[in-house]
């Protein structure tokens, strides 16, 4: 709940790497409109364009510009697209296809003919183009019998942009007013004039190695953090390269098991989960202060707020951040009291604020819990009054990750397990720093296998040289106990780690139950 977007700060914790930001950015581009007055008929017949990657990128999405009537009459209700190879210049076979709806921005053009220009979108199956290979994009409104060509048909005309340099475009004719059935080039002679050589269209895909976002938990366990950071270059080149004004985050809370303890500023009532974390207008403190208001710059999903209609500000503010990092934090701290039986629970995700204004993409989302039951200075109630320190040494339990990206995560609670991690010594022969883990069970029922030790907060640039695997970025070591883990039972492991900073080596061991793949 207490949330704050930070500058660059140090964080004493491992940043758990989750990836590559993916989100729809135009990864090939054959031109812009030319605005000429003629366009190739793609109502029954199918319009085909070559194209070729510089690097090997998975295609989503299509952009293409056409004519159309005022109402756009002519399109059918979907899109037949089909991705072929190149075979001597010309379409090949075919490679992948499919039929898909499409959205339609009229761009304010009107031809000489009197046609309405639109902005064509449409995804289809994600088709992964290897570097320096031509492939073919073809498409056709997905009219039925398209050989059966009707007199008066509405305009549906994909638009042309200016010779590049590329292969020339093909159309295929299905037999009717003329043309011969199969693949010819757009100046076919018959038709006695060169009706251009380029169709206006892009490519849409992932912005392939955009950004980075790291999750972890203070050493203390009672923190959340996500850092943001560019693959490459800054984060500003990283939202122009995706087509977004922001990155932002979103956030909800879940479950609450004290929610008769929050209240609302705005309504002066109480939430009722889920919500939007912070809501809108705050949260309202025993003590009048308003906090996790305006100033905090999360981007709101509408569908999570209640309470009528909501008017946002046209340009939500920026999150603050440096040109190579953004930082998220919660301290929910001290949420769940004593008595409480659930824990807190929230749903964050990284998102970007698309430039045309559409809705947020959400490029990442983990869950997370907090059953941290401390008390705060001064006895009053923690979860309405959260800004107070507190009480040193209170309370037991804290923050855990509980799914990343969909991937569900079964996390032993701490109350069942005990960790304690030896000293380490430096071996001269490995050159790494080594050591033990033991893991006891100190609850009443078994910890069924596998069972994996996840290091949390491990200092950056120290590396787990034994690690089983990794998942999601976090070392792990899988205990050699293939039946699990009974009541009473402890098992030790061997850590090794190799550090060539020479840091102060620092990690929380977290248990989970299960595969971690």
């Amino acid at each position: 709940m207490q949330q704050k977007l930070f500058r660059a700060m140090p964080i004493l914790a491992l940043w758990v790497y989750l990836g590559i930001a993916h989100a729809q950015s135009v990864i090939y581009d054959n031109g812009a409109p030319n605005h000429t007055t003629f366009a190739n008929n793609i109502a029954y017949f199918i319009g085909a364009e070559d194209f070729t990657l510089t690097s090997t990128q998975t295609i989503t999405g299509v952009r293409a510009w056409l004519y159309g009537n005022s109402g756009n009459s002519g399109y059918a209700g979907s899109i037949a697209w089909t991705i072929y190879a190149n075979s001597g210049s010309q379409p090949g076979a075919v490679l992948a296809s499919g039929n898909s709806a499409a959205t339609f921005s009229a761009t304010g053009f009107i031809s000489g003919d009197g046609f309405t220009e639109y902005r064509m979108d449409f995804s289809i199956t994600p088709f992964t183009a290897t570097a320096s290979t031509t492939y073919w994009l073809g498409i056709r409104n997905a009219v039925p019998n398209p050989q059966n060509f009707p007199p008066n048909t509405p305009p549906f005309n994909w638009e042309w942009t200016n010779p590049n340099g590329t292969l020339k475009s093909y159309f295929y004719g299905y037999g009717c007013c003329g043309a011969p059935t199969g693949w010819y080039q757009l100046n076919y002679s018959p038709f006695g004039i060169n009706r251009g050589a380029e169709h206006a269209f892009q490519l849409l895909g992932g912005c392939q190695g955009n950004v980075n976002i790291h999750l972890s938990t203070s050493l203390d366990g009672k923190a959340m953090y996500a850092n943001v950071t560019p693959v490459s270059g800054t984060i500003g080149a990283a939202m122009n390269q995706c087509g977004y004004s922001q990155f932002n985050f979103q956030q909800k809370v879940t479950t609450d098991p004290e929610a008769y303890l929050v209240v609302l500023a705005l309504t002066g009532l109480h939430p009722v989960a889920p919500y939007a974390d912070p809501p809108l207008g705050g949260y309202l403190m025993e003590n009048g202060q308003i906090i996790g208001a305006s100033r905090y710059p999360y981007y709101y999903n509408l569908a999570d707020l209640t309470g009528g209609v909501i008017n946002l500000p046209p340009n939500p503010p920026q999150p603050i951040l440096t040109d190579s990092l953004l930082t998220f934090v919660d301290e929910p701290a001290a949420n769940v009291s004593p008595l409480s039986a659930q824990n807190l629970e929230f749903e964050t995700g990284l998102v970007g604020i698309p430039i045309d204004g559409g809705p947020p993409q959400v490029l990442y989302t983990f869950t997370w819990s907090d059953n941290f039951n401390g008390v705060v200075i001064g006895g009053l109630s923690a979860r309405s009054n959260w800004t107070l320190p507190i009480v040193p040494g209170s309370g037991t339990g804290g923050v855990t990750i509980t799914s990343v990206n969909g991937v569900q995560l079964n996390p032993v609670s701490s109350s069942q397990i005990s960790a304690t991690a030896s000293g380490l010594a430096y071996s001269r022969v490995s050159q790494t720093f080594n050591g033990t883990v033991t893991i006891k069970n100190v609850g009443t029922t078994s910890i069924n296998g596998p069972v994996q030790i996840v290091l949390m907060s491990l200092t950056p640039g120290v590396m787990l040289a034994n690690a089983t695997g990794s998942f999601v970025g976090n070392a792990y070591i899988t205990l050699p106990v293939s039946g699990g883990l009974g009541p009473g039972q402890s098992v030790t492991v061997f850590v090794q780690f190799k550090n060539p900073a020479n840091a102060k080596i620092n990690f929380a061991p977290v248990v989970y139950s299960g595969s971690l793949n």
